[in-house]
């Protein structure tokens, strides 16, 4: 099963001549999002499907008065936008953030304000104190640890005092032992 959704990959793309290694760094950095767009659809399942698995965390958001008021709530690694769109259907004014650009163009799509950022450096360029609610749902298992600790303090400095933070993290199954 892995193999054939590793075929339907776009094969790696040439670089005109002269090219810069940043730019080389960059084409690399998002070869497989398709591929991880594929393994999300499969292993995690369709956008109604996660949607309706998210839904039980919005009565967290329900009570936030910030929110009420129209503050934003950001979503971090917001994928193909299931918990925007629970968002959106409550009147909550929210924009999410992926690294993975097939993510960002189904989100898009959907008709969601989201951004391609890492982030840490999405977060350093908001004011302090400026968002009123984050989430990052199975993003903190994929963050080595200091850049999670800059992440934190991140969230910590740019949210309104009494705001929200939502995550979760993926859940480990072990095999049983033979």
């Amino acid at each position: 099963r892995s193999y054939s959704m590793l075929s339907r990959v776009r094969p790696k793309q040439a670089l005109p001549a002269g090219t810069a290694a940043p730019v080389v760094a960059e084409l690399d950095a998002h070869r497989f999002d398709d591929l991880y767009l594929a393994m999300q659809l499969k292993f995690r399942g369709s956008s109604d499907e996660v949607t309706a698995k998210s839904a039980r965390y919005l009565p967290l958001l329900l009570n936030n008065d910030g929110l009420a008021r129209g503050e934003t709530f950001l979503d971090i690694g917001c994928g193909r936008g299931e918990w925007l769109a629970l968002l959106k259907s409550k009147n909550i004014a929210c924009r999410g953030i992926d690294l993975s650009e097939a993510m960002v163009a189904e989100a898009r799509a959907r008709g969601f304000d989201v951004a391609a950022a890492d982030a840490v450096a999405y977060l350093k360029a908001q004011p302090d104190a400026s968002l009123g609610g984050i989430s990052a749902f199975h993003v903190v298992e994929h963050i080595p640890f200091f850049d999670l600790v800059d992440l934190i303090d991140e969230i910590r400095r740019v949210l309104k005092p009494r705001s929200s933070v939502e995550r979760t993290r993926a859940k480990v199954r072990r095999s049983p032992r033979s």
